[in-house]
């Protein structure tokens, strides 16, 4: 990293950094559309429109019990181990190669970068299996249980609005 320049330092900064924000910005999202909507009663109506409609499209799809929830989530959790085992299968050759191999080559930094990109890569499928909005979440209880309740406590203050 000695011969990297400041931009080059700061653009591999930028890239590792990237996915862990994209994911601290779309958790926290709902929570600033509803404080905004807080702030005046226009979009406090617009955000309760939109959460009603989510809603809705939700209540298209059928509810999965919690049996069948557990065994989505036993599959993705089985889709993890793999994404594991495969970063660490790489991750021993690697180490064994090092042991073994001259790290001062063109040809080793070349398949230290490679193994860097491989477990990048399949740690940011491991998070995407994770966090991602897939079936369960489109049929999720749960899901449904939070929107109705923030629709009711954004409609509880629409109806308060402006009283002391």
């Amino acid at each position: 990293m000695a011969d990297l320049s400041f931009g080059d330092k700061l653009g591999i900064f930028a890239l590792l950094l990237a996915y862990p924000l994209d994911v601290i910005a779309h958790l926290t999202t709902p929570m600033w559309r509803n404080w905004i909507a807080k702030r005046s009663l226009g979009s406090l109506i617009n955000r309760i429109s939109t959460l009603e409609k989510t809603l809705a499209e939700l209540e298209t799809n059928p509810v999965i019990d919690e049996v069948q929830n557990q065994i989505f989530w036993e599959i993705t959790r089985v889709r993890i181990t793999v994404l594991y085992a495969t970063s660490a299968v790489v991750l021993v050759i690697y180490l064994g190669i090092r042991a073994v191999a001259d790290t001062n080559t063109t040809a080793f930094h070349d398949f230290s970068m490679w193994v860097g990109f491989v477990v990048m890569v399949t740690v940011i499928m491991m998070l995407r299996e994770r966090y991602g909005r897939d079936f369960r979440y489109k049929r999720s209880a749960k899901r449904r249980e939070n929107l109705r309740e923030a629709i009711e406590n954004l409609k509880h203050l629409r109806d308060n609005w402006g009283k002391p």
